[in-house]
């Protein structure tokens, strides 16, 4: 009976450290009314979006409010947003299991070394990548932020150009996940660094123009994207071992 007691006591505990855990991951980031999904519950598929830059685009800057959850099974790392050139190499934000890396011209994150980490991507932040260019027009760095604040600048081993802009699994590998985007803003300049443009989706119509939607791997139906009710998924998938862990001990 002592034992049953102690156990009584430790669980509230427990639940509580758990919860101010949880809680300090919630950001600024503000998801509403329609959001698009994109998921991978099979290691023999997967599920990418995409954009492709035109060869007159120059990116000025990619934001978007997203999270990521769910990766039961699997190496490969999940793009949260990614620039890639024409050969396939990416820059930008990849999570896996619950953290969020930053990878360099990258073409297999499960093999390479990130430059930053963060633990914290199981809630939603607004992710963003600026684009700074030389006086030639080329590309001559990039800036990485989370919630408005700088985490990561690069000005060597930059990308030549950007040839898509993706998200999801844009890379071969075994991963299963579900992600999240909603507030989609890309401004880029045309023809010129002098004219500058900017598209924005948040998906509220109930379609999709702003990205392309791709299947990877074999079509078993277990992968896919969808514009769905912020409802539908989880405000807070962090706190689900909790209440995981509570039924465990309840039941």
């Amino acid at each position: 009976m002592v034992g049953v007691a102690r156990m009584r006591v430790a669980v509230p505990l427990i639940a509580l450290a758990l919860l101010l855990t949880g809680l300090g991951n919630v950001s600024s980031a503000e998801m509403s009314g329609k959001v698009l999904h994109v998921w991978d519950h099979s290691l023999e598929s997967s599920y990418t979006v995409f954009r492709q830059v035109n060869s007159s685009e120059y990116p000025l800057s990619v934001q978007w409010d997203a999270y990521a959850f769910n990766y039961t099974q699997g190496t490969q790392y999940v793009a949260i947003m990614a620039l890639l050139d024409r050969n396939g190499y990416a820059w930008g934000f990849f999570w896996k299991n619950g953290t969020v890396a930053i990878f360099s011209g990258t073409s297999d994150p499960s093999g390479s070394t990130p430059v930053y980490t963060t633990s914290d991507g199981s809630s939603s932040h607004t992710y963003r990548i600026e684009v700074v260019y030389n006086r030639r027009g080329g590309i001559s760095g990039l800036k990485y932020y989370i919630d408005g604040q700088l985490v990561y600048s690069q000005s060597k081993s930059t990308p030549t150009s950007v040839s898509y802009i993706g998200a999801g699994g844009i890379f071969t590998g075994g991963k299963q996940f579900d992600l999240v985007i909603d507030n989609v803003v890309y401004t880029y300049a045309q023809g010129n660094l002098n004219n500058s443009n900017t598209v924005r989706e948040d998906f509220e119509d109930g379609e999709d123009n702003f990205f392309t939607w791709e299947l990877v791997g074999t079509n078993d139906g277990k992968s896919g994207a969808e514009i769905v009710d912020s409802t539908q998924v989880p405000e807070f998938p962090f706190l689900k071992p909790l209440f995981d862990y509570l039924s465990s001990i309840i039941g």
